[in-house]
């Protein structure tokens, strides 16, 4: 590490600040490696299990994402620009598949249940 602070204090409230790391050093063209053998174990609250909590991570989750990836980006607009186009995909899609749940009655959770699975990789 070549920084004086390799976390970028900007990131702290709302998490990423790996994220950011990871995204300047790849830009450097720094190896990364793997260790299949090194474990790891983080005892979390229950409270984090709860189905509001995984929604709001997942919108924050994104917004960091976002923030860090268009920061990163050789041509930052091209950047946002298709983030945004995946988001309303996202969106139209999940809206598709929850909709009937909620219509029905069943409920958020079970609309969320539709949501989970959405995913659009480029």
């Amino acid at each position: 590490f070549t920084d004086p602070a390799p976390f970028d204090p900007a990131f702290g409230a709302s998490g990423g600040e790996d994220l950011d790391l990871f995204l300047r050093l790849e830009r450097r063209q720094c190896r990364f490696v793997w260790c299949a053998g090194g474990g790891v174990r983080e005892t979390i609250p229950a409270s984090r299990t709860a189905w509001r909590y995984q929604v709001l991570r997942a919108f924050s989750g994104a917004q960091v994402y976002t923030a860090a990836s268009v920061r990163h980006s050789d041509i930052p607009g091209r950047r946002a620009a298709g983030i945004m186009v995946r988001g309303a995909a996202q969106a139209a899609v999940g809206i598709a598949r929850a909709g009937p749940a909620l219509a029905r009655g069943r409920g958020t959770e079970a609309a969320f249940m539709q949501l989970r699975t959405i995913h659009i990789v480029t």
